[in-house]
């Protein structure tokens, strides 16, 4: 039965002396996929890097280009939004606990273009209405309801989809 074990990996852990090791790993983990600033602290303290390290590791990382608040914003919303169907609420949620600064989620979210938002709200609800038992009007209006403000959709624009749809 030992093959059903699951193989347990011992993480990075810094060591006095190891700054450019550090650094490089860093520098790996921001070029696999794009980061902010609070994901790569999250990662240094995993790795128990003192913290007194870690300005000098994030001002590193913004100036080589690793780091880019903007960049990230950007792709983070696009691809909640167009991959996994995420209204604007949701996506700003999500930005906000990674400590994205405001200005930057709003600019993210105002490059979602209207007419693909509410198409892709359109998508996400007949899909889900597709999937669902058959059942009287009023539940399954209030079951595409929820899911549709759990999927971070405005309820405005979910009442008034309700409300222009037959079931």
């Amino acid at each position: 039965m030992g093959y059903l074990k699951k193989k347990i990996s011992v993480p990075y852990q810094f060591k006095e002396g190891q700054e450019k090791e550090i650094i490089s790993k860093i520098e790996h983990f921001c070029a696999y996929t794009e980061r902010c600033e609070a994901d790569v602290i999250k990662k240094l303290k995993a790795w128990k890097v003192p913290t007194e390290l870690f300005p000098e590791i994030i001002e590193y990382l913004k100036e080589q280009k690793f780091i880019h608040e903007e960049r990230f914003g950007q792709l983070f919303t696009n691809g909640k939004f167009k991959l996994k169907g995420w209204g604007k609420q949701k996506i700003k949620v999500h930005l906000m606990s990674k400590q994205v600064n405001e200005s930057i989620i709003e600019e993210s979210l105002s490059a979602i273009e209207d007419e693909a938002y509410l198409q892709k709200l359109d998508q996400i609800l007949k899909l889900k209405l597709k999937n669902m038992k058959q059942e009287d009007s009023f539940t399954m209006k209030g079951k595409l309801y929820r899911y549709a403000l759990q999927k971070g959709y405005e309820s405005s624009l979910i009442s008034t989809w309700l409300a222009e749809n037959e079931f």
